[in-house]
């Protein structure tokens, strides 16, 4: 469990969905941006989890996501910028944008709705039995094959010696060199081989798989995501690459696993060399 107590605060408080510019603001500054990368999880913890009946949260827990888009429709998920998915109370796993380019209308919304949070067929709904398996929701991914990732990790684990019981998450067994390696094995044992392939073919990759399987090890139902919207759509892609940058070293500095954004195009990978956590 991360604790961000004692982080410095500077400036006056702001809501935590309205640090984009703030953070483009610090970039060739990397103490700065530090500082304030600190801050924001700093303001995002000390909320409570978001909930109709805590609405000042800002950390929204993706199995009320159907009552958050609701709530946010007409704000924050009607505009273009960036979000992030997290675990325990400020450990981020992935950091996404709506694009800056080929998607003039796409909003917060579309892509986390489109990509994380909905099933196939009306918002909200779940498949029944006589339905295909989904791919079109990474949380849901995870929920329907939860067991099956577990066994697999668990598969993969054996005769290892590593010890779960003292461990926050199922993740933290697998050592950060090679862990995205690891995720891909687990998703090939835990995901139905014709599902895959179809999927393959259709993307090219399995990463949606991957990225289930990431947050099923670091426990599904602590997952949230957050959002930055940012009305300068030009600097979205800035934002997501800074963004990328200082949860990776915020993560490294905590003894955690960077950000699983697998091959991202803004992963700045130089600043990772050398010694990283197991």
């Amino acid at each position: 469990m991360l604790d961000c107590a004692g982080c410095g605060k500077g400036g006056k408080e702001m809501d935590p969905f309205e640090y984009g510019s703030a953070f483009l603001e610090t970039r060739g500054n990397p103490s700065a941006a530090k500082a304030l990368f600190a801050e924001w999880l700093t303001e995002l913890q000390q909320r409570p989890f978001w909930s109709l009946s805590s609405l000042d949260g800002r950390r929204i827990p993706w199995r009320l996501a159907e009552d958050a888009n609701d709530h946010f429709a007409k704000a924050e998920l009607s505009q273009p910028g960036c979000y992030a998915f997290g675990a325990a109370p400020a450990l981020l796993r992935y950091i996404g944008s709506t694009g800056c380019t080929g998607a003039a209308t796409r909003m917060l919304s579309d892509r986390v709705f489109g990509r994380y949070l909905l099933k196939r067929g009306r918002r909200g709904a779940r498949p029944s039995s006589k339905d295909q398996p989904s791919v079109s929701c990474q949380c849901f991914l995870a929920e329907d094959y939860e067991a099956a990732i577990v066994s697999s990790a668990l598969r993969l684990l054996s005769g290892k010696g590593r010890d779960h019981a003292d461990r926050s998450f199922l993740a933290d067994l697998f050592p950060s060199d090679g862990y995205e390696a690891a995720v891909h094995r687990i998703a090939q044992g835990a995901f139905p081989e014709d599902l895959l392939e179809t999927y393959k073919r259709n993307h090219r990759n399995i990463y949606r798989f991957a990225g289930a399987v990431d947050f099923v090890l670091h426990e599904l139902d602590g997952i949230w995501f957050t959002l930055l919207p940012l009305g300068e759509r030009s600097q979205i892609a800035s934002l997501e690459k800074h963004l990328i940058w200082l949860a990776d070293e915020w993560n490294l500095a905590h003894g955690c696993k960077v950000l699983f954004q697998v091959d991202h195009k803004y992963r700045v990978r130089s600043h990772l060399d050398g010694a990283r956590p197991r």
